[in-house]
């Protein structure tokens, strides 16, 4: 059973998610828009979010360009 020091301590902690993705080449301007319209609602919206950052593997850009 945890206790209220334990889930405070929990809710100071910082989390991070990494999530790795392969995007059709062919729907990438669309991922885009809606990647850059879900970037800037979970900054609005959910509490604690500080920022959302997507990048891309500069090896593999020609593939999804």
């Amino acid at each position: 059973m945890r206790g209220p020091l334990q889930e405070a301590r929990k809710q100071l902690m910082p989390l991070v998610r990494i999530a790795e993705l392969e995007i059709d080449p062919k729907q990438i301007g669309s991922y885009r828009a809606l990647l850059a319209e879900e970037i800037e609602a979970s900054v609005r919206v959910e509490p604690g979010v500080l920022f959302l950052h997507a990048v891309a593997v500069k090896a593999r850009l020609k593939r999804c360009a």
